[in-house]
């Protein structure tokens, strides 16, 4: 509060009533200056996006965690049925992975604009419950698991927070199941 009261205004990326951060944007005794900007996302809405695949699963975060994630995902692909596309977020990685099952397409890393459609092409969406992964599935209104990152609060939060209000549901990543 130090910072934020040096300056005429704090815009914080949520609603003022009904926000999607809960307590980490709507502090009871805010300062005065803070103003409530709306969720906003690197996304777009297209317009007659067809239906692609019934889950993307999208893995990021720091390491070790990304790589422990997708390590679970990656041991419950071969039960799995369905058309599924697999983001593992390595933006540096050249080298695919190989996968067994034919319904599953693997990419290491999607640029945002084809992330967004992909996105839009999905019937169900498995992410990290980060704060901008949010706001990008609300503005396209998608359904998703949220898993949030293991000793990342802000995100175990959120995850606990937006399921709690129905917005999404949240699992831990040990308990992440892909049949359930």
């Amino acid at each position: 509060y130090h910072f934020i009261k040096k300056y005429k205004h704090c815009w914080v990326p949520d609603w003022n009533e009904n926000g999607l951060a809960g307590d980490l944007s709507h502090q009871e005794n805010k300062p005065s200056n803070v103003l409530y900007i709306g969720a906003f996302s690197r996304f777009e809405i297209l317009k007659d996006i067809p239906q692609k695949y019934d889950i993307l699963i999208s893995i990021s975060g720091p390491e070790p965690q990304r790589t422990i994630f997708e390590k679970r995902i990656l041991s419950q692909l071969q039960s799995i049925h369905g058309n599924i596309l697999f983001v593992r977020g390595l933006p540096n990685e050249t080298e695919n992975l190989p996968c067994d099952n034919k319904s599953v397409n693997m990419i290491n890393h999607f640029p945002a604009n084809e992330l967004n459609k992909a996105f839009q092409q999905s019937k169900i969406i498995i992410s990290r419950s980060g704060y901008t992964t949010v706001m990008d599935l609300v503005k396209l209104g998608k359904n998703a698991v949220l898993v949030p990152t293991p000793g990342q609060t802000e995100q175990e939060y959120l995850a606990r927070y937006l399921m709690d209000k129905k917005f999404f549901y949240s699992v831990e990543q040990d308990k992440v199941s892909l049949k359930e």
